[in-house]
């Protein structure tokens, strides 16, 4: 009886760290064309890579960024919590419209983050350096030419079907759901 009353300490090593990033798997590459200015991007296709996204990183190259791909169009917020450099964050529709386009957004420290309301539909979302919307001229009605390339050791990729990775090759998106499979690039 009296050892029921006897409290228990427990250590739980790391109990006093920072949470570590959900497991969000390996991103599938791919590209982003605005006019003359194309972006390498990682692919955020499922919900725990669209969550996390960029938070965490303290550098973002020029000519990099995250395309978010999402299965069906609609009106995406966006904020910027845990996000360590200021972003441009730009909405296209299925078309490959640029349909908004979000400015130089700073990073958030807040417990509470206030998101961004595009008041548009859409199917992707760049994210790319803040400034770089301004530099290159970007607006909203800008076409874009948007490719993925799967990676080989994927997850299930952006199109939820497991490929032989040997098929594995370059997709190309002619809007939603219209994949192009082009020959493979030497």
């Amino acid at each position: 009886m009296i050892a029921l009353l006897i409290p228990v300490f427990v250590v739980i090593p790391g109990a006093g760290l920072p949470a570590r990033s959900p497991e969000i798997g390996i991103h599938d590459t791919g590209q982003v064309c605005i006019r003359d200015r194309c972006f390498s991007v990682e692919i955020a296709a499922n919900q725990s890579q669209r969550q996390y996204g960029l938070m965490n990183r303290e550098h973002l190259d020029p000519d990099k960024g995250m395309l978010f791909v999402f299965e069906n169009e609609g009106n995406y917020r966006f904020w910027m919590k845990n996000t360590q450099i200021p972003l441009d964050i730009i909405w296209i529709n299925s078309s490959q419209d640029i349909v908004y386009i979000e400015r130089n957004v700073q990073p958030c420290t807040l417990d509470f983050c206030p998101s961004i309301d595009p008041g548009k539909n859409a199917s992707y979302v760049l994210e790319i350096n803040g400034g770089l919307s301004d530099k290159y001229n970007l607006k909203v009605g800008d076409k874009t030419n948007i490719s993925f390339i799967p990676s080989l050791n994927s997850r299930g990729n952006f199109l939820n079907k497991k490929r032989p990775a040997i098929y594995t090759a370059f997709w190309k998106f002619n809007g939603p759901s219209k994949p192009v499979l082009l020959p493979w690039i030497k």
